[in-house]
C-alpha cells in the first residue's frame, strides 16, 4: 500500500527549492523536515553502537546458534537472522551488531538524533572507527586468503574513500567534508556475506574484550590478552603493562605458556619490535640463565639446545624446520601439539616468575636464590621460550595480516561513521 503521507512530504521537499529563494528554501526545508519527523517519529533518531557503548566484558557472547556455521536455506529478504547478508532493511544487524551482541542486547544500543546532513528516509547505524576496527578483528577468519584495503594516495594523504575486504565480505566508506561548520563524517555500507560456513566470531576470539582490541590496535602483539589462561589452568596478568614491555621477552614466553590464539590482524607499524623481543629472549638465555649453571650440568645442556633452536629461528625468520632440530632432544614437539604437556604443571607463581625473568630490563646472571627457583622448572620455561618464538614467526609468515592503516589514523577517530543498509546505500 502506498504511504501517501510520506509521499507528500517527500514531493514537497523536492519541489520547494524550485519556487523559493535560497534562504526561504532552506527554512522551508527545515520546516518540512520537522513536519516529517512529527509524522514519522521513529525517523527522527538513528540507532547507535559506539566504542563507549561497548561493555568492558567480552565483546561477543555466543547465544543460540550465532556462531554455528549457517548451512540452512537462504532466508527471504528483510530477515536479518542470517549472516548471509541479503539485501535487507537494516542489513547491518545481520553482521555488525551481531558481533557485539553483548552490548547490543545488553543495554549498549541507544538512539541518537538524526543529523541534518543525513537522508530523512534511509536507515542508519551510528558507530565509530574503533568499533569498526573491533568488528574486523573479531570477524576476519583465518581461512580467508584474500585481504585488501584501499591504499594511501600518492602524496600519503588519505583519499575520501576507504575500503576493506576479506573473502566475500567488504566495507566501503566515503568521507564527506561538510561546509558551514558541519562535522566531517563517513557514510558506509557493509557488503556481501560473512562466510556462512564459519562461525560468526572466531571461537578463539570470543573472550576478547575492548581493552584487548584497543591494545592490539595500538601495537601490542596479536596474542595479547589482558589476562591469560595458561596450559596449567591458572589465570595471570599479561607481562605487557606499558609500551616499553613490547621490546622485552616476557610476552614471547606468555605465548608458549598460554592457551590463547592470536587475532588475525596486527599493527604492522610496530612489527619490527616483535622480532627484537624474540632476540631479547635469546639474550636472556645466553647471558642470564646459562651462566647460572655449571657448564657440564644437565641444565646447561638444556640451555644450549634451546638457544640453538631459537637462534636458528631468529636467523632464518621462520619456525619451519624447527621440529627437525628438536627431534630426539628433551624439547621434541614442544612447539607442536604436545607443547601444552611441557608447561601444564607450572603453578601461577612459577608462571609469573618466568615472565618476570624474561621481562627484566637488565640481563645479568641469576643470583643463587633465583637459579635455585628456576632449576626445577627450567625445561618447562625453555620449552615455552622455544614455542613462543616459533609461534610468533609462523604467525607472521603464514597467518597474520596488517591492520588497515586508515583505521589507526588518529585524525579519523573523531568522525562519526554512519552505516546504511542495502536500501539506502549511498556509496
Amino acid at each position: 500500500m502506498v504511504d501517501w503521507a510520506k509521499a507528500a512530504v517527500i514531493v514537497a521537499l523536492c519541489t520547494i527549492p524550485l519556487v523559493l529563494s535560497p534562504v526561504a528554501a532552506q527554512n522551508a526545508a527545515l520546516f518540512f523536515r520537522w513536519l516529517y519527523f512529527l509524522i514519522f517519529k521513529d525517523k527522527a533518531h538513528c540507532d547507535a553502537l559506539c566504542w563507549d557503548d561497548l561493555a568492558l566484558e567480552p565483546l561477543h557472547s555466543c547465544q543460540g546458534n550465532c556462531c554455528i556455521p549457517d548451512t540452512g536455506p537462504i532466508p527471504p529478504p528483510d530477515v536479518t537472522s542470517s549472516r548471509r547478508h541479503n539485501p535487507t532493511t537494516r542489513c547491518y544487524e545481520s553482521t555488525f551488531t551481531r558481533a557485539f551482541n553483548t552490548a547490543w542486547r545488553g543495554g549498549g544500543r541507544r538512539k541518537v538524533p538524526r543529523p541534518q546532513y543525513l537522508s530523512i528516509v534511509a536507515n542508519y547505524l551510528r558507530t565509530d572507527v574503533d568499533t569498526l576496527l573491533a568488528f574486523i578483528v573479531l570477524t576476519a577468519p583465518r581461512s580467508t586468503g584474500v585481504w585488501h584495503t584501499l591504499p594511501l594516495s600518492s602524496n600519503h594523504v588519505w583519499d575520501n574513500a576507504f575500503a576493506f575486504q576479506y573473502g566475500t565480505f567488504s566495507g566501503v566508506f566515503h568521507r564527506v567534508q561538510e561546509k558551514h561548520g558541519a562535522e566531517t563524517h563517513f557514510i558506509g555500507h557493509l557488503c556481501g556475506p560473512l562466510n556462512p560456513q564459519s562461525p560468526l566470531v572466531n571461537p578463539n576470539l570470543q573472550g576478547l574484550t575492548k581493552a584487548d582490541v584497543r591494545h592490539i590496535a595500538m601495537g601490542y602483539p596479536p596474542f595479547y590478552r589482558q589476562h591469560i589462561t595458561t596450559h596449567s589452568g591458572v589465570t595471570i596478568a599479561h607481562p605487557i603493562r606499558t609500551e616499553r614491555d613490547m621490546y622485552r621477552g616476557g610476552w614471547v614466553i606468555a605465548i608458549g605458556l598460554s592457551t590463547h590464539e592470536p587475532a588475525e590482524l596486527y599493527n604492522a607499524r610496530v612489527a619490527p619490535i616483535y622480532g627484537d623481543a624474540c632476540s631479547r629472549v635469546l639474550s636472556t638465555i645466553n647471558k642470564a640463565i646459562t651462566p647460572s649453571f655449571a657448564p657440564s650440568s644437565e641444565a646447561a645442556k638444556l640451555c644450549s639446545i634451546a638457544a640453538n633452536a631459537i637462534d636458528e629461528m631468529i636467523t632464518s625468520r621462520t619456525g619451519s624446520g624447527i621440529a627437525t632440530i628438536l627431534y630426539t632432544t628433551p624439547f621434541q614437539d614442544c612447539e607442536g601439539r604436545s607443547g601444552a604437556q611441557f608447561t601444564q604443571a607450572l603453578t601461577a607463581e612459577q608462571c609469573v616468575f618466568s615472565l618476570r625473568l624474561f621481562n627484566e630490563f637488565s640481563i645479568a646472571p641469576l643470583d643463587e636464590e633465583r637459579s635455585n627457583q628456576l632449576k626445577p622448572i627450567l625445561r618447562a620455561v625453555l620449552a615455552a621460550a622455544i614455542a613462543g618464538v616459533c609461534k610468533w614467526w609462523q604467525y607472521k609468515n603464514n597467518v597474520g595480516k596488517p591492520l588497515p592503516e586508515w583505521l589507526n589514523d588518529e585524525t579519523l577517530k573523531g568522525a562519526p561513521i554512519w552505516l546504511t543498509d542495502c536500501h539506502g546505500d549511498e556509496s
